[in-house]
């Protein structure tokens, strides 16, 4: 059940012509889901919403302004996964994930031990980070992620940014981050995430956010937002509904030549 109070309160957020007075509220136990074309504004409000963007207008943490934490605090309390990293560290696999394990305990060990096995880091941990794969740093950087704020059984308050979190990975470790992520939420844990795969929101999310040109045009369950005359606007293309099946497909229709 989702408590009354919103854990994050975005109001008339701007980031020049990226975010543009964007206005939303976030409760705990939410798996938000940030669709729209490239250049919508997807990235620009995760970034806003982990603290790293200055912006116009006010992002407020449990009724605290973001730019009030400090940077351990706000380390505590959410978890950023961009879609890209300018550098990779210098550090083999188990040095780079220990950085997000500062206070070890029984139950972090016993986590940290779970997400290896899971995202099949356990060949790995003595591996230098530039030695992986695409798909190997990214499971490296989604288990780093969960390990950021997963301290305990309760996490009404904490969040998790997941920019196109799917990118480079198989469809067994698709299925693995969902595993997570609804486990992280079912605890009250909140993620936000992106992405392209409209089935895979539309299965999972349980809010919808659509983005146009920096702007929420509109959000809500995804049986009520995910429409045909929506995605068509969002996308800027025709979109229809694929009847021929059981589970729900779109497809882009009538692409000139």
């Amino acid at each position: 059940m989702m408590n009354s109070q919103p854990i994050i309160d975005i109001k008339n957020v701007c980031a020049g012509q990226r975010l543009i007075n964007f206005s939303a509220q976030i409760f705990a136990g939410e798996q938000i889901h940030l669709l729209g074309a490239n250049g919508a504004g997807k990235s620009t409000l995760l970034e806003a919403l982990s603290g790293y963007l200055p912006v116009k207008g006010e992002v407020f943490l449990d009724g605290i302004e973001i730019q009030q934490y400090s940077a351990s605090q706000l380390t505590k309390k959410r978890s950023y996964l961009p879609q890209l990293v300018s550098q990779i560290p210098i550090l083999k696999v188990f040095q780079y994930l220990e950085l997000f394990l500062p206070n070890m305990t029984l139950s972090a060990d016993a986590i940290f031990e779970r997400l290896c096995t899971d995202f099949q880091l356990e060949p790995l941990l003595r591996k230098s980070l530039t030695q992986l794969s695409g798909g190997e740093w990214q499971r490296v950087r989604i288990t780093a992620t969960f390990l950021q704020v997963w301290d305990g059984g309760q996490f009404s308050g904490k969040y998790i940014l997941f920019d196109e979190p799917t990118n480079n990975l198989d469809i067994v470790q698709q299925a693995m981050l969902d595993k997570w992520i609804k486990n992280f939420c079912d605890c009250l844990g909140t993620v936000i995430m992106s992405g392209h795969d409209l089935s895979h929101s539309y299965k999972n999310a349980s809010s919808i956010w659509m983005m146009k040109q920096g702007r929420l045009v509109a959000s809500g369950k995804p049986d009520n937002v995910m429409t045909e005359k929506n995605l068509s606007n969002i996308f800027m293309s025709e979109i229809k509904l694929n009847q021929n099946t059981s589970n729900k497909v779109w497809q882009i229709i009538n692409l000139e030549d």
